[in-house]
């Protein structure tokens, strides 16, 4: 028997050091499926202002390859095909867009935040998304600063392409600064129709004012008035956007502004649309547009442990049973 003891003895702690070797137990495999669940990224946004607030949106998910569109956002997918953001300025647009729209239906924010006494902020805990970052209208030292929307990716990439989880995406908005006034200013807004006919579009539309991201005005615009309206008398040093009231159906929306003048082109759209995004841009500021196949994090390696693990334990019950035997 004492032989006995001390070989069990011998065997557990060989079994030990193996399992915690190749991370078999269900402990193991537990601590590698958190860590690759865990993969987070964060983004830095350096700005020219201190307690400056930022809100984070988050406009689709990771779903295996592909970006599934949030539900939140499932109701502005015939305004913007994410399936198409593939340059500087179809996202620049979109983010214009977006911003709009979240704005004006008080979409629920992802995270908050204001940048410190450095004009910095960094928003940590983002899972692999694709974000929209607004930021306020801010009056700093007799000036008024209107930062532009940004869309990005969360994992971003390094130089060479490939996605990185575990790294900072630093995102420098490009900024509006404006001399505080009592002068009123005016914005213009045209429609434009591309890819299609006349018959085809409605017979006229519904422009939306928005002043810092709420409805203050709307205005009906058709081939009577050239498609364009002007609003005058408006306060300066706030945040003027225009947006449809509704997109009509089969077209797509994309923005163009030139200071107080902005252009939405309605675009016939012949491409059947889609729930997902299915390939990962550009996170950096420039938005540069480019496709990568995202990493697969979710492989299943519980089974292996337990199936190493019962052939180990099968193996110590035959070996005992021969030497009961043998006594």
């Amino acid at each position: 028997m004492k032989f006995l003891y001390l070989y069990f003895r011998k065997i557990s702690a060989v079994l030990a050091v193996v399992l915690a070797l190749s991370g078999c137990c269900p402990a193991g495999t537990f601590m590698l499926q958190a860590s690759a669940a865990e993969q987070t990224g964060s983004v830095t946004i350096k700005y020219i202002v201190p307690n400056a607030g930022f809100t984070i949106y988050e406009v689709s998910r990771k779903n295996g390859d592909s970006f599934a569109v949030t539900d939140q956002f499932k109701a502005y997918s015939s305004a913007v095909d994410l399936d198409k953001l593939n340059t500087t300025a179809e996202m620049k647009s979109a983010a214009e867009i977006l911003s709009a729209y979240a704005q004006r239906d008080s979409l629920s924010a992802y995270k908050t935040g204001k940048t410190d006494s450095s004009s910095e902020l960094k928003i940590s805990d983002l899972e692999p998304a694709l974000y929209l970052i607004v930021g306020d209208v801010k009056t700093y030292r007799g000036y008024v600063y209107i930062p532009s929307a940004v869309l990005l990716y969360v994992p971003g990439k390094d130089e060479s392409g490939d996605l990185q989880y575990d790294r900072s995406v630093v995102m420098e908005p490009k900024t509006d600064r404006k001399a505080v006034t009592d002068k009123k200013t005016s914005v213009t807004a045209y429609k434009i129709w591309e890819n299609d006919s006349t018959s085809s579009r409605p017979a006229s539309v519904k422009f939306q004012l928005l002043k810092n991201g709420r409805l203050i005005d709307t205005r009906t615009v058709d081939g009577n008035n050239n498609w364009k309206y002007v609003w005058t008398g408006l306060e300066s040093g706030a945040r003027y956007q225009v947006i449809e009231r509704s997109v009509p159906d089969g077209y797509l929306e994309s923005f163009s502004r030139s200071g107080s003048k902005w252009i939405i082109t309605n675009t016939r759209n012949t491409t059947p649309k889609k729930t997902t995004v299915t390939t990962a841009k550009t996170t950096s500021a420039s938005h540069t547009g480019s496709t990568s196949k995202i990493p697969q994090t979710g492989q299943l390696w519980w089974p292996v442990s337990f199936l190493f693990c019962g052939g180990l334990l099968l193996i110590l019950i035959g070996y005992w049973r021969k030497t009961r035997d043998h006594k």
